[in-house]
């Protein structure tokens, strides 16, 4: 049996420089549209930083022998291991697509492990649950 495991990443604590060009952006953008509606504006910026909270705001991870949960503010999602088809290494994590035939629901349905130094951990996690990658 799998004890849980989890973790927390915060890629823009990796790269501030980029994490601050990226809110300076959205404070901007936001800036101007509060200039003509702040409604709008407010509107605006939830759609902004939902569109970046995976990489801008601290996402925690958690894998057990049901699956698989990311949460962050904008996000909560569960997997089950049977909604997950294979899985593939990627820079800094692994990639899940889901279980489905059409391209498009495979990547929303997906999952993006973020697990930089942790992924020889991940990988014996996932060879076990979903067997070998596959490209």
């Amino acid at each position: 049996m799998l004890e849980t495991v989890s973790w927390t990443d915060w890629p823009a604590r990796r790269e501030p420089g980029r994490a601050a060009l990226a809110a300076g952006i959205i404070v901007l953008a936001v800036g101007s549209v509060a200039t003509v509606d702040r409604l709008l504006a407010f509107l605006g910026a939830i759609l902004l930083l939902s569109s970046v909270a995976e990489w801008l705001l601290p996402t925690r991870y958690e894998i057990d022998e049901e699956g698989i949960r990311v949460r962050n503010v904008f996000r909560s999602a569960t997997r089950p291991w049977a909604r997950l088809r294979t899985w593939r290494a990627v820079p800094g994590g692994f990639w899940l697509p889901g279980r489905t035939r059409s391209k498009l629901l495979q990547r929303l349905r997906g999952v993006l492990l973020r697990c930089p130094g942790r992924e020889d951990e991940i990988e014996a996690v996932l060879r076990v649950h979903l067997g070998e990658t596959r490209a």
